[in-house]
């Protein structure tokens, strides 16, 4: 993106995965000085939309805001993560 940038080009952030992943990708994007799009996959998964309590969509105009807040602006949904954690113990 530097590299980009410093070459007057624009740069662009595509997404696809969790609400996390949407997060730190905003925040990056926001960051850039040459940033205009943000594209992201609409398809749903187990974890897209439910990983986080705040679901990240765009407004009626389009437009994706970056998360508010401490870290990336999202919180984890721990019922959510609850289903998906193994437990594992290795005696090496």
């Amino acid at each position: 993106a530097d590299i980009a940038e410093d070459h007057g080009l624009r740069v662009a952030n595509h997404f696809y995965g969790t609400g996390i992943n949407l997060a730190a990708g905003l925040h990056w994007l926001a960051s850039r000085k040459t940033a205009f799009i943000f594209e992201y996959c609409l398809a749903d998964t187990p974890l897209r939309f439910n990983l986080t309590k705040q679901e990240i969509k765009a407004d009626a105009n389009g437009f994706v805001h970056v998360p508010e807040g401490p870290g990336l602006g999202v919180d984890l949904n721990e019922e959510v993560l609850d289903k998906y954690v193994v437990n594992t113990t290795r005696n090496w």
